[in-house]
């Protein structure tokens, strides 16, 4: 079972070479800064920090900031670091994931071993690079599908399905709900095939929807009760962007385009058609077939452009993986064709199915991995060395004025569409490069300098720009207004390529690439910060020109490889029989989702009860808590065997012990 390890290096290699370098794209900035504000301060500002339009808001969509504090505290991972973890480990765990969801259905090695290959490249491509919240989201439903089944009969798979759901709910509700209705759709499918007998379909997926059910709707009523203090709206998961249909069916057009459709698509519908024979032959389609096909209902989103809605009709592609599992079952069939023409031509040596395996493994692997490589390579962080030598003045001028509100001057280019999501990217870069403490006292304007000291929105012409000046100038007066200090104005030129620098009289340099602006109701320069500035700024050229020595510092990574090993194996581990993971493939591939599962549960819970910053006393006693939860459960599983055992002892009890094993997968259509 070399595979994980084989998907985490390849994906990871570039990492080991330069141990400096962050996560790609701009998105995980938001994740971060959102981290350092829960270490830092509290909970309270990551539900109620929403910045102008709602663009820094995210409600109770809360598991990954919470799973970053837990790296950070118990593994001494940075909280700008950790998302170089998730989006190296979260394709190579959902994959084998899915692999394993598709071996505990088929008990073949072979549908192992090509669903992993077939989903891992397809996570390295635009749909899902840098968007952590959906691959998380993601990560715990692949987990949940390997227990779709089992729930009909043990509470083990059921306490699972529900806990995996109430994450997923918390990580990106959209993908949830969308699962959710899933379920139910292929509940009705079978209600079709039991020619709508009710009874029989519930036996068979009353207990799964209700185990999954609960779990979401537990997520929803702690969202909108708010479980950590603040109550927040649904809404607050989603921003709506106002870009017009076309920009929407180009971005679609260049999502689609990256899933490499010349070969997803026939060898996806090539696993479609085998399910479709399978019923027009009348054998039974196990849960994975089922899902595998189900799955794609949530494609149907991507058509909204067919009547002229304007929506992103391409955030419908990332919140499934029914293309992972049928290209993995589409790769499988052709395997089977070689298996049936060997039988045919009397390969008694299984030389031709042998051959056929290595041609689809090769082809996946030029078809998928050598394109999916070449792009996951040449994405940049989203924190160049340039701006993290410029923030680090900013972050010590910034800790220097702790009585004052803090402003930033941005400037994205007006005349592109992309104006409103450039801002949004600029503010949360700008926050992830703060210490947490900071995030709540600061703020953006979005236009020139000149108008800001004026007290007035930056007219460009351009209504997209014009508007987002207009919006920040208003969430930041009602910022300001809570101050009775002066504002720190800091304007940083990266951050402002286009526009119009302040004049000499209106600035002030007080670090290389840091300038603070001047005029009425605006903060003096202060020499003790200004001195901070320059001191962290060297510091900060300093460490970016010799070797990183701390990431090579050997107690540093025995605890970040210790405290990782802790986090995603040991409670899995321990109450693996009470989950009934019975067979080494779904160990190795489900036991790392069910451990984070678990102690990222019980950090949410933790924080439930203390609502102040999560320091190392609640990262440890956050996994803690998962121990003894799961030693209870491996009590439980341990008692429950000694009860079978009895139960076998006396041959008056063999009918009740005659069903102790699994069932055999049901028929989806309820034959």
């Amino acid at each position: 079972m070399a595979i994980l390890p084989a998907l985490v290096l390849a994906v990871g290699w570039r990492f080991l070479q330069n141990p400096t370098r962050l996560a790609p794209t701009l998105d995980p900035a938001w994740y971060a800064w959102r981290t350092r504000t829960l270490l830092d301060v509290g909970p309270t500002v990551l539900i109620e920090k929403h910045g102008p339009f709602g663009m820094l808001s995210g409600g109770y969509r809360i598991t990954t900031p919470v799973l970053g504090a837990l790296l950070n505290r118990v593994a001494g991972v940075s909280p700008i670091r950790f998302t170089v973890l998730m989006a190296i480990g979260l394709p190579a765990l959902t994959a084998v994931a899915l692999a394993a969801f598709a071996y505990r259905h088929k008990r073949d090695p072979i549908l192992f071993v090509l669903t992993a290959f077939a989903a891992a490249p397809l996570f390295l491509t635009i749909p899902y690079i840098g968007y952590m919240d959906n691959l998380m989201a993601l990560f715990l439903l692949a987990v949940g599908l390997s227990f779709l089944e089992p729930s009909r009969e043990y509470w083990g798979p059921r306490v699972a399905l529900g806990l995996l759901l109430f994450l997923a709910t918390l990580t990106h509700p959209t993908t949830a709900l969308l699962f959710m209705l899933t379920l139910l759709a292929g509940t009705g499918v079978r209600l079709l095939g039991t020619r709508f007998s009710i009874r029989k379909t519930m036996e068979r997926d009353g207990p799964m929807l209700l185990a999954a059910g609960a779990g979401l709707v537990l997520a929803l009523i702690a969202w909108k009760a708010g479980m950590w203090g603040p109550r927040a709206s649904l809404s607050d998961a989603v921003l709506t962007q106002p870009y017009t249909g076309e920009f929407f069916r180009g971005r679609l057009r260049e999502w689609v385009r990256s899933l490499h459709p010349k070969i997803t698509i026939p060898v996806a519908a090539l696993g479609v058609s085998w399910v479709l024979w399978q019923l027009a032959r009348r054998r039974p389609i196990d849960r994975h077939s089922a899902m595998s096909v189900m799955w794609l209902l949530p494609l149907l989103g991507t058509f909204g452009f067919m009547f002229d809605y304007a929506y992103p009709y391409y955030r419908f592609i990332n919140i499934t993986l029914a293309p992972m599992l049928l290209v993995g079952l589409g790769a499988w069939v052709v395997t089977r064709g070689f298996r049936w023409l060997g039988s045919k031509i009397g390969d008694r040596a299984h030389i031709l199915p042998a051959v056929g395996v290595l041609v689809v493994i090769l082809g996946l692997v030029t078809s998928y991995f050598q394109p999916g490589l070449r792009l996951w390579n040449a994405q940049s962080g989203w924190f160049s060395p340039r701006l993290r030598i410029t923030m680090a003045a900013a972050r010590a001028y910034a800790a220097g004025e702790p009585a004052r509100p803090i402003v930033f001057i941005i400037h994205p280019r007006p005349e592109v569409i992309r104006a409103w999501g450039l801002a949004k990217q600029d503010s949360n870069v700008t926050l992830a490069g703060l210490d947490g403490a900071e995030v709540t006292r600061t703020y953006m304007y979005v236009g020139d300098p000149a108008e800001f000291i004026a007290g007035q929105p930056t007219v460009t012409g351009y209504p997209i720009f014009d508007r987002l000046s207009r919006g920040f100038l208003d969430d930041l007066r009602a910022g300001l207004a809570r101050y009775a200090e002066a504002p720190v104005v800091l304007y940083l030129p990266q951050l402002n390529a286009s526009g119009t620098p302040p004049t000499e009289s209106q600035a002030v340099q007080i670090a290389l690439g840091v300038q603070l602006l001047q005029g009425p109701d605006l903060a003096a320069p202060s020499p003790e910060a200004a001195e901070a500035a320059a001191q962290a700024r060297d510091s900060e050229v300093r460490a970016q020109a010799r070797p990183p020595g701390r990431a090579h510092d050997p107690a540093h990574l025995a605890r970040v490889i210790g405290g990782i090993l802790l986090l995603m194996a040991l409670p899995g581990l321990i109450a693996m029989r009470w989950f009934r993971l019975d067979d080494m493939p779904s160990r190795i591939a489900l036991i790392p989702g069910l451990s984070l599962a678990m102690v990222t549960a019980a950090a949410i819970l933790v924080i439930v009860v203390h609502r102040g910053p999560f320091g190392a006393a609640d990262g440890w006693a956050s996994l803690g808590l998962a121990f003894v939860a799961a030693i209870g459960l491996a009590r439980l599983a341990h008692r429950r065997q000694g009860t079978q055992a009895s139960a076998r002892a006396g041959p008056e009890n063999s009918a009740v012990t005659a069903g102790d094993g699994p069932r055999q997968d049901a028929d989806w259509t309820g034959r």
